[in-house]
């Protein structure tokens, strides 16, 4: 697209444009609604429901918007598929062989599998979801089913091409930039929502995502730096010298990412969704709502409370049970063993192995602590300043991006 005697200058601009471009054309597909959906009938549905644990949590995010648009579902089949994707490469060895690669064949093929999951995984929420419409529409028919599979499924693969687009053609990597796009409407719509509840509130909420945001940058960069040496270097004179600087086994503070975020809501969501399944959801608030001390608020503040540490104790446990799962101290000290690689002062085998054990033990309970604390933060903002906008800000949006 680009010819080698272009100007610097008219190639950014040009990325700039074609990526503004991708970006409106995006958020403009948001707005389109899906034909033969009746807005009114949806409108009428989600004043009478609350929009948790059903289909369509994730897509009408607000009281203003009771349209489901083509690119209803977003970003969020690829990011389901790439997390599936990580997550079976700690179980396949020639998956995490091909992931880690670096030649173009590996990627390439990485890359389609990637791709037939968020297709596959768009596939099946659409099914989802067009069935879950025939409590809420009048004229449900199978050429509605249909058609709703087809422009969802298709919406989906529609954004896949237009991030992979930005990312050749555009500035940046272009899923990323969609989730910043994303996160940027949500702060709009927060910001207007804070304001307009409580001036106090809102200064205390922008300090506390300040916060937020920093905690993560540092979670995310900080790492442990243990020195190693090779056998090849003995005898240099260069290791005698005090400005000389050994090579060095990073060790980060977060090894799991975003994994154990997604685990632990996956687990905590799993019985809601099985119960809304089951057209079970309503009768079990009917007969709930008959029970005096589920109307109480106190009690409710409790539960909620309740949840934030039940919440806050599944990040711990599955943050800690997935690193050891990324990084094995025993195959590590194996692995500098056999490239003639040590630790200073820690002699090769097993007591390497018992080193990096305990050194990684230590910074991960670190690292797992405040990713948990951070977490349940927009929760514990809700129970104690009664504002529940914070929620519009994922903890774990902002590890993606």
């Amino acid at each position: 697209m680009y010819s080698n005697i272009d100007p610097p200058g008219v190639v950014v601009r040009n990325r700039c444009f074609i990526t503004l471009l991708i970006i409106a054309i995006i958020r403009m597909g948001a707005v389109i609604p899906i034909p033969g959906i009746s807005q009114y009938e949806l409108f009428e549905y989600v004043q009478k429901n609350p929009l948790t644990n059903n289909p369509l949590t994730s897509i009408i995010s607000d009281n203003n918007n009771y349209a489901i648009s083509i690119f209803a579902f977003n970003i969020y089949p690829y990011i389901n598929g790439s997390i599936i994707l990580q997550l079976a490469g700690s179980f396949i060895p020639d998956l995490a062989e091909k992931q880690k690669d670096g030649e173009l064949y590996n990627r390439k093929e990485v890359t389609l599998y990637q791709r037939i999951l968020t297709i596959g995984i768009a596939l099946i929420q659409s099914i989802n979801l067009a069935f879950y419409l025939k409590k809420i529409l009048f004229n449900w028919n199978w050429f509605l089913v249909g058609t709703t599979i087809l422009w969802l499924t298709v919406g989906c693969f529609i954004i896949l091409w237009l991030c992979e687009r930005i990312t050749i053609y555009g500035i940046g990597n272009g899923f990323s930039l969609l989730i910043f796009t994303n996160l940027m409407s949500n702060f709009i719509r927060f910001t207007q929502q804070t304001y307009s509840e409580n001036l106090k509130s809102f200064i205390v909420i922008f300090i506390i995502l300040y916060l937020i945001i920093l905690t993560l940058v540092i979670i995310q960069q900080c790492e442990k730096r243990i020195p190693i040496i090779s056998a090849k270097l003995f005898g240099d004179p260069l290791l005698t010298n005090p400005l000389y600087k050994l090579n060095y086994l990073p060790l980060k503070i977060s090894q799991s990412g975003i994994m154990p975020l997604v685990l632990a809501t996956s687990f905590l969501i799993l019985p809601g969704s099985i119960l809304v399944n089951l057209n079970l959801i309503g009768f079990l608030n009917e007969n709930l709502a008959k029970i005096d001390i589920f109307s109480n608020p106190t009690f409710l503040t409790f539960l909620k409370t309740a949840y934030s540490l039940f919440y806050f104790g599944l990040i711990f446990a599955f943050d800690s049970f997935y690193s050891n799962i990324i990084l094995n101290p025993k195959d590590l000290a194996k692995q500098l063993q056999t490239a003639s690689v040590s630790i200073p002062n820690i002699r090769s085998g097993r007591q390497t192995g018992f080193y990096i054990k305990q050194t990684k033990t230590r910074i991960n309970f670190m690292g797992t602590f405040l990713l948990s604390i951070l977490t349940i933060i927009p929760n514990l903002v809700e129970v104690t300043l009664k504002i529940s906008t914070f929620k519009m800000f994922g903890v774990s949006s902002l590890i993606i991006l």
